[in-house]
């Protein structure tokens, strides 16, 4: 059977009278032209997914995160755990939350503390600054929930659920400041996330378009 130059990625064109053939699970590599390869580039197979380790009890995986001390959490339904990746990638129950979910958790630190949130009225910390990891719930009256957490300039900013709010801690705190708050008013639709660009807060939302139509 003769050799098939084939000259990039095979995949398929809208429409398929102008390219019917399709790449599967491979990956294409340029040949340099000054070693005069029989064919111009190379299909090679994709390498896969080595399963690494598994949690102590099966469930819904609901987030992965790397904290800046390079630690790696995940969570599991409702367990939080602390992945020994650096050895035999062990898992380590550091707490488990009050509420079942099946949402994605979100987490950021700001070096000493790592924020888990749940898109419900429920945080909590995990201490990170002595290696313990010490786990517990929020008990600051202001905090109020949030769907998501990020962390820009020392402050750890999350959002309010189903609402056009979001706030923030104080400077390398797990202290929640009343007065560290903000109101969206562009829109009157909720905020959906906040996320830290650039050092600079980007609030995200779904604008809502209703047409109306008079007869």
């Amino acid at each position: 059977m003769p050799r098939i130059p084939l000259t990039s990625g095979a995949y398929s064109a809208s429409s398929i009278i102008a390219n019917a053939q399709r790449c599967v699970n491979l990956y294409v590599e340029a040949n340099p032209q000054d070693s005069n390869p029989p064919v111009p580039v190379t299909h090679y197979p994709r390498p896969g997914l080595t399963p690494l380790s598994t949690p102590p009890s099966p469930g819904r995986g609901r987030g992965l995160y790397t904290a800046t001390n390079g630690e790696l959490f995940a969570v599991v339904d409702q367990n939080i755990y602390h992945i020994h990746y650096e050895d035999d990638w062990s898992w380590h129950l550091v707490g488990t939350m009050l509420q079942p979910g099946t949402v994605p958790v979100s987490m950021a630190d700001n070096g000493s503390n790592v924020l888990v949130v749940d898109s419900s009225a429920t945080g909590y910390n995990i201490d990170i600054s002595s290696g313990a990891h010490v786990f517990s719930q929020i008990g600051d009256p202001n905090f109020i929930g949030a769907t998501r957490a990020d962390y820009l300039d020392s402050f750890l900013i999350v959002n309010q659920p189903n609402s056009p709010n979001w706030y923030c801690t104080e400077s390398n705190s797990m202290v929640f400041n009343a007065l560290y708050y903000g109101v969206k008013t562009a829109w009157p639709d909720n905020i959906q996330t906040v996320i830290a660009i650039e050092r600079e807060v980007w609030v995200l939302m779904i604008k809502q378009q209703v047409h109306v139509q008079s007869r």
